[in-house]
């Protein structure tokens, strides 16, 4: 149990004797569901966020934290689309609230709203990578590989380690017709992930469709070697005593 867990229980078993204000007592339940999040405890936290959120309707940040663990739990969307409207209606400048709506937007299969709730979270926050990488794979899914690139280039280019987003750019950009940026983006991958099959069979794939046979081969057999040695190795138990049968 981490220290700031060990540390609000207290205050919180206080509030029964010395009542705090509510906004008082809310920012210390949202702090004790916070610390309980960290620990894996997604259902002890909620109860503390709906608590939060019955105190203070207004605080848009009790709100976010509310509708982040019901997804994390897997809950019924419409609560926590509700929650997630609420919170961008309070804090309509807070680039989070809008990405996490559209993250549950795209859940609910609202995809047009989804993408309004990303490009809201971009224009308050140009940089802000994960909105941009939705944008990305919703423009791949409607086929507009133009937008597709424009941002999964930004997404990339803020998060040079989100390996989906390098993998649908290298797949928007050959569907574009830029196949060398589209090897490029592969080639990377394979570079920054040297024990991992799965660049190599893509880049192999790819060399194939481009009709570079001899260097798809080699591809595959890279990855085929890395497989090899992340199988693991079976071992022969031994042998017991032979079986004799009863006399």
């Amino acid at each position: 149990m981490n220290l700031l867990l060990l540390a609000l229980i207290p205050a919180l078993a206080l509030a029964d004797s010395v009542p705090l204000s509510p906004a008082g007592e809310a920012a210390v339940r949202y702090r004790l569901g916070v610390a309980l999040v960290a620990e894996g405890e997604v259902q002890a936290a909620l109860q503390h966020f709906e608590a939060v959120i019955s105190l203070t309707p207004t605080w848009a940040l009790g709100q976010l934290a509310y509708a982040r663990a019901r997804r994390a739990l897997d809950l019924p969307l419409e609560p926590t689309l509700a929650a997630l409207a609420r919170a961008c209606q309070l804090a309509p400048q807070n680039p989070s609230a809008h990405h996490d709506h559209g993250l549950a937007l795209e859940a609910a299969g609202r995809l047009d709203e989804a993408a309004a709730a990303y490009r809201q979270a971009v224009e308050i926050a140009p940089t802000h990578a994960e909105a941009h990488a939705r944008l990305g794979l919703l423009a791949m899914e409607r086929g507009d590989v133009s937008a597709a690139c424009s941002h999964l280039r930004v997404a990339t280019g803020l998060d040079p380690d989100d390996a989906v987003s390098q993998t649908r750019l290298a797949e928007a950009l050959e569907r574009a017709g830029l196949h060398g940026e589209a090897g490029r983006e592969l080639r990377a991958l394979v570079a920054r992930d040297k024990a991992n099959a799965f660049p190599l069979r893509r880049l192999a794939a790819f060399l194939q469709r481009r009709d570079r046979e001899a260097e798809a081969e080699a591809a595959l057999a890279a990855a085929k070697r890395i497989e090899r040695r992340a199988r693991p190795k079976r071992r022969l138990r031994p042998l017991g005593p032979r079986f004799r049968a009863p006399k």
